[in-house]
């Protein structure tokens, strides 16, 4: 891994907490907040070297990216996500959306399907222009909803799955993060994350993939690959944490 080590978290609270806590244990040297889209373009273009990723983009192209174990952006934590829907749930035929978020936007198709047996189309939008009025629901990223009624699709999941959604891995470029470094990082989020079960509740979440968010992470690839939104069953590229570099850790502690 290059010095310093450049971290980049989206900006919201649990993110920029862990990010402090990390740069105090020393496990990074800097860090700043951006979407996790633009965090992603950062760690591609070599601008970072680490960052939070969509789930579904480490998933798409998991040759690119080393992830380290055990931290995520689960539930709660991450920015809302949520669908604005201005006709009824039953006459949901044509849904808005911003296409950098394909992630959210597949999760609006698992959870229409699923839960409320609708097939729309999703029509790309322009962020900043007007919305075309002949739309029956917009996806919402981190935005005001209107004064209808809305979905939350985090709540939406969990209700379907009983798992919490996970929203992002912790990824560096292929290659760039040795064991150690993934551990101290691992380990850090797992004190900072405390005794909370991001499973208990939608509204919770957590940085780790502690109690029911590992589960929630298994759902998401299951749920991808049964609706062909990814061509096989990818393994995600954690880095291995040697179980002997643990083992001299526990003895170390004793």
């Amino acid at each position: 891994m290059t010095s310093p080590l450049r971290l980049v978290v989206p900006d919201v609270p649990a993110a920029r907490a862990l990010a402090e806590a990390w740069a105090g244990g020393t496990a990074v040297d800097n860090w700043q907040t951006a979407s996790l889209r633009d965090g992603e373009r950062l760690l591609r273009h070599g601008e970072a070297d680490l960052a939070f990723v969509p789930t579904l983009s480490v998933l798409r192209d998991p040759d690119a990216f080393s992830v380290v174990p055990g931290v995520a952006l689960v539930g709660g934590v991450a920015t809302p996500v949520r669908l604005d829907v201005r006709s009824g749930l039953d006459a949901i035929h044509r849904v808005g959306i911003d296409p950098r978020f394909a992630q959210e936007a597949l999760l609006a198709q698992v959870v229409l399907k699923e839960l409320y047996d609708a097939q729309p189309s999703f029509i790309p939008i322009d962020p900043t222009g007007a919305e075309p009025a002949d739309l029956d629901a917009v996806l919402r990223v981190g935005e005001e909803g209107g004064d209808g009624f809305s979905l939350d699709l985090g709540r939406e999941w969990f209700e379907m799955t009983t798992r919490p959604f996970v929203w992002a891995l912790l990824a560096a470029p292929v290659g760039t993060i040795t064991p150690d470094e993934a551990r101290r990082l691992r380990d850090i989020a797992l004190d900072h994350d405390g005794p909370a079960d991001a499973g208990t509740d939608p509204g919770m979440g957590g940085v780790t993939l502690a109690g029911f968010a590992h589960a929630g992470l298994d759902e998401w690839v299951n749920h991808l690959f049964y609706h062909r939104a990814l061509d096989g069953m990818p393994e995600i590229p954690f880095v291995v944490i040697p179980v002997e570099d643990e083992v001299e850790d526990d003895e170390g502690e004793a």
